[in-house]
């Protein structure tokens, strides 16, 4: 759900962009079909389906076939559960948390390349200066896709494993974060790699114009997302600080993820004590 706001608000931010003042002399690209936009959707395409088929194999892997089964059963019965739910029922907003649901590897490993992949959906093909207002005049686009990708690595890799079970996520193993980590960073990295080779292939002026206009960002240009993020931190910090309700919460939310995490280990270690 945090993920599924910080992307509604990046698309809803790259929407209602706003156009510069003045029109450049170098003008735009004018068709899906120039080899420069249609190759690059292209080699989106390719790196985004290898990165998440890359993934679930590691994640199947791991898992094994023991439990790949239990996943393939419980969708089966899940699904059987969706068929059965009436009309009025799907029109009701939450719907959804009536469906059964199991966190698992595969799931988890899927979510986290899935959402850094609509990240670099909108990071790549937002082009910007000199035709649109940039990324960092656009705040509510630039922080929510930043807000994202800082989500998407924590949870990639475990840091706080608390987060992880509140969105319902397994914590990756420590022998395939890097992996996970790595695959992220070639699904936004190499998108934006790509594409910006192919505009310096078939669109040269274009590539020109992108590049002199990276060049002209200052720190100064920076300055009013940093306080941005400033009066953010600072206002939750009051927030958090100043409420016993919101403290509580969190303590709760602490408290409720250790249990787990004990528990965890004394049903494994009761459920090999058991006689075959």
């Amino acid at each position: 759900m945090a993920s599924g706001t910080l992307l509604s608000v990046a698309s809803m931010a790259f929407s209602f962009a706003r156009p510069v003042d003045r029109m450049h002399p170098v003008r735009p690209l004018a068709s899906v079909f120039n080899p420069a936009i249609f190759l690059s959707m292209l080699g989106q395409l390719v790196i985004h389906l290898g990165c998440m088929i890359y993934v679930a194999e590691l994640a199947k892997d791991i898992m094994g076939p023991e439990l790949l089964q239990e996943v393939i059963d419980f969708e089966k019965e899940r699904n059987k559960h969706i068929e059965s739910l009436d009309e009025d029922t799907f029109n009701e907003w939450n719907w959804f948390m009536s469906v059964p649901f199991k966190n698992n590897l595969l799931n988890t490993c899927c979510w986290l390349v899935e959402t850094s992949q609509q990240i670099s959906v909108i990071f790549v093909n937002y082009k910007g200066r000199p035709w649109m207002k940039g990324m960092l005049e656009n705040q509510p686009l630039f922080l929510s896709l930043y807000s994202c990708i800082a989500l998407v690595a924590v949870c990639a890799w475990g840091a706080f494993p608390w987060l992880n079970n509140i969105l319902n996520l397994e914590v990756v193993p420590e022998g395939l974060r890097l992996q996970v980590m790595l695959t992220l960073g070639v699904s936004l990295v190499g998108s934006f790699a790509w594409d910006r080779f192919m505009a310096y292939l078939f669109a040269p002026q274009i590539w020109e114009v992108m590049k002199e206009e990276a060049k002209a960002t200052k720190f100064a240009d920076f300055q009013p997302i940093l306080m941005t993020v400033g009066y953010v931190i600072g206002g939750g910090a009051l927030l958090l600080i100043g409420n016993p309700i919101m403290l509580g919460l969190a303590y709760m939310g602490y408290r409720n993820w250790k249990k787990n995490r004990d528990a965890t280990p004394q049903a494994q270690a009761q459920a090999g004590c058991h006689p075959s």
